[in-house]
């Protein structure tokens, strides 16, 4: 026994040298120290006697006003008073057992039905350590503030708020720390959250169901349209499940809207966010009818301000900025997410992806260039770095229409809209649109088209998303009103041919058989086409891979094709590859590193090398890559293969550990 406490004794001695340099620490790493027997002469008294008096009573005269959240705003006492902040949840680990009752009570005041600053999953574990806390036992109560410490630290809806006061009191560096925290949440907080739906292709007659009870709950249409948009505002879905069903029912309960038009765009303006611009826009679409005459015009531009997102950066609308961010930070939580989840469902994700990014955008208002340094310094470097990882990842996720879009388009937003003008186009006095509007318009909808989404027609009755209408029935009825002369005439009219060859055409085997002898045209229709069928459903392996076993149509596709077309295609492969494996992930790396060393053109070898590699890391295997690095032409690939060490190894640090397990392998190869 003597032995024994000699030991303790000592290892806590090497403890204190290891922790030496450090000149200050955390409550909870103290707290966690002191259950361990180490620094136990320190107690964990918050310093300041006069912060619990503030904490308790929301009308101090000390306290400085903000919005509710985990951060304390006051002032000091001290002659002159400073300004200064607290993170509450520190206090939990007070040694004064009433001192951690009212920090409990504090964040249970700012967690009430209207505030709702934690999700349902840290309030339920507050309420079952509650007993914990406050009991008189060290073990018990430290053990249970280290846990309601680290819920209330990973809870997105608490760092939310925490964001909102920063802003508040342009607290910059809380903002850096909080705004980290939202936009790179903890998957365990992201999926606490539990507002509307996350796969409404699974749950139509529950998103009925709630839209019925928001009509049953709210006499006030604001209300109703209030809780619509909270649950479902941040998804195009279709006209059945959309803002239009909930008006027009809360109507047939309650009674005509008095100036329906004033009364929703005056709705929309309280926002100060685009999102809801669409929702009241897609409701005047499905209702040409309630269009004061006088006001076609100023619809247009409103339909012009959602469906212009263009590839560069100039020509912005008012609302331009704000579309831009929101599309970037839901690619941002969609990469973000699938790198962490791997195996989950594609339309759960996505959905996730776009609630999150409308909360973020709220924060933040619509000034455009303040919006854009923003995009600029915060939000652009993160999708840079969580799209590469997700790429690198390559995670094997469900097909779903919702994340293949939220990859690949600029908005979906833009593609439901074009897609619900066709239902009643002829009625939406299209000769009102302002010159300057028409020409975004036909801009947007020639690179729409492109896309070839939907590749199928889908019955009305299948329809879950705005987007799963037809673009094609918008654009035939543009076309029409089209002078023969217009440029984009034609442009359209062979697109139309095309995609309604596809759509009409059972056989996928037959539809990529055709790539190698196509023109450029029908070509990039295929290589989307592939893609889009391959990201959405379920496909018939066998067919795909007869096709792709076929040498000639690899030379055609992988060395031949355009650039743009050896990514669709790429994409698509690899796509099989992650959710199938077997045969594809030990024959793929091997076909394109086969083109690789036949390719006399640099930058198409540069771009297959990328594939190996890409295709190699899905695959878990590394022999394509040493085939290439160690055969005839391996001076070939010096630089290619310095070039993919330095990108993987600047990666390595921020993805996952299952995913530095996949690149691990890689960069040994790379090192040869």
């Amino acid at each position: 026994m003597e032995n024994n406490k000699d030991i303790k004794e000592y290892l806590k001695q090497i403890a204190l040298l290891a922790i030496d340099h450090i000149k200050s620490v955390n409550g909870r790493t103290l707290t966690i120290f002191q259950k361990n027997k180490i620094m136990t002469s320190l107690n964990t008294n918050i310093n300041d006697p006069d912060i619990l008096p503030i904490i308790k009573d929301s009308n101090h005269p000390n306290r400085i006003s903000v919005s509710p959240g985990p951060l304390l705003f006051y002032k000091s006492n001290t002659s002159p008073p400073e300004n200064l902040v607290i993170k509450v949840a520190e206090i939990l680990f007070s040694s004064n057992v009433d001192t951690r009752r009212h920090i409990l009570d504090y964040f249970k005041r700012i967690n009430n039905e209207e505030l709702h600053l934690l999700t349902e999953k840290t309030k339920e574990k507050l309420e079952n350590l509650e007993k914990a806390l406050i009991s008189s036992n060290g073990n018990k109560w430290r053990d249970a503030a280290v846990v309601i410490y680290d819920l209330i630290d990973e809870d997105w809806y608490c760092n939310y708020a925490a964001v909102n006061q920063c802003i508040e009191r342009n607290f910059i560096p809380g903002l850096e720390e909080y705004l980290t925290k939202i936009i790179r949440p903890e998957v365990s907080s992201v999926d606490s959250v539990t507002i509307g739906v996350w796969a409404p292709s699974e749950q139509k007659d529950e998103i009925e169901k709630q839209i019925n009870k928001i009509i049953t709950n709210h006499t006030d249409i604001n209300d109703a349209l209030n809780e619509y948009f909270i649950r479902f505002g941040h998804l195009p879905l279709d006209i059945p499940y959309s803002i239009v069903q909930l008006i027009d029912a809360w109507q047939l309960k309650y009674g005509h809207i008095e100036d329906i038009w004033s009364a929703l765009w005056a709705w929309a303006d309280s926002f100060k966010i685009p999102l809801v611009r669409y929702h009241v826009c897609i409701y005047f679409v499905s209702h040409p009818e309630l269009i004061p005459k006088d006001k076609y015009k100023e619809l247009w531009h409103e339909i012009m301000e959602i469906i212009h997102i263009p590839n560069e950066e100039k020509d912005d609308l008012e609302w331009t900025q704000s579309w831009r961010m929101l599309c970037e930070i839901a690619r941002h939580y969609c990469c973000h997410l699938e790198a962490r989840l791997p195996f989950m469902e594609g339309e759960r994700i996505a959905s996730q992806a776009w609630w999150l990014a409308n909360q973020v955008v709220k924060l933040f208002g619509y000034n455009s260039k303040e919006v854009k340094r923003l995009r600029s310094e915060a939000f652009l470097p993160e999708l840079a770095i969580s799209t590469k990882i997700d790429r690198i990842a390559s995670p094997a996720i469900k097909p779903s229409s919702l994340r293949l879009l939220t990859h690949n388009t600029n908005s979906i937003f833009s593609l439901a809209l074009q897609a619900i003008l066709g239902n009643n186009f002829e009625s939406l006095c299209f000769s009102s649109m302002a010159k300057e509007d028409r020409q975004i318009f036909e801009h947007a909808i020639s690179g729409t088209i492109l896309g070839v989404y939907p590749y199928k027609i889908i019955e009305e009755s299948k329809r879950v998303y705005a987007f799963d209408n037809s673009i094609l029935n918008t654009v035939k009825k543009y076309v029409k009103i089209l002078d023969e002369t217009n440029d984009n005439t034609n442009f359209l009219n062979a697109f139309i041919i095309g995609i309604e060859k596809l759509i009409k055409t059972d056989s996928i085997e037959s539809i990529i058989n055709k790539f190698a002898s196509s023109h450029f045209g029908d070509q990039i229709l295929i290589a989307y086409y592939l893609r889009n069928i391959i990201y959405t459903e379920e496909i018939p392996l066998d067919d795909i891979w007869k096709v792709i076993n076929d040498s000639d149509w690899r030379k055609a596709a992988f060395r031949k094709s355009n650039s743009i077309i050896l990514e669709l295609i790429f994409d698509s492969l690899n796509e099989i590859e992650t959710r199938y494996q077997d045969k594809w992930a030990y024959n793929l790396p091997h076909y394109y590193a086969f083109e690789c060393e036949q390719c006399d053109d640099e930058e198409r070898r540069q771009q297959l090398f990328a594939c190996v590699i890409h295709s190699s890391i899905c695959g878990s295997t590394v022999s394509a890559i040493q085939r290439l690095l160690k055969g005839e032409n391996k001076s070939n690939f010096k630089e290619n293969a310095d070039f993919w060490r330095k990108v993987l190894m600047d990666i390595y640090s921020w993805t996952p550990e299952w995913v530095k397990a996949r690149i691990r392998p890689i960069l040994a190869v790379l090192y040869i």
